[in-house]
């Protein structure tokens, strides 16, 4: 497949992987079609947004990579795509708090 550059925020308190609807949109003729989601996603504020559709797909994090999915919904341009715990534990991450590292 073609290679999408897309920047990734590590968020380990995410229980979920999401990628911002725009970035999908703007990529969409490159990745795969997305499959409909029944997720309705917590925000930290408590705030409820229904999932637009979740993608699944091969990512690369340097020499790196793994298949997972995410969940399609505005991110309000806050980030491109969030690695939650799913994909932590795909790439077997540590985050290391002392100097913030992955």
């Amino acid at each position: 497949g073609e290679l999408v550059d897309v920047v990734a925020t590590f968020d380990d308190c995410a229980m979920v992987n999401c990628i911002d609807a725009a970035v999908f949109e703007g990529a969409r003729a490159t990745l795969s079609s997305p499959g409909a989601s029944p997720r309705v996603l917590r925000m930290a504020n408590g705030v409820l947004i229904p999932s637009g559709g979740c993608w699944r797909g091969k990512i690369s994090v340097g020499s790196v990579s793994a298949v997972g999915k995410w969940e399609i919904f505005s991110g309000g341009g806050a980030w491109q795509m969030l690695l939650g715990k799913p994909m932590l534990k795909a790439f077997g991450a540590t985050h290391e708090y002392v100097d913030d590292t992955v």
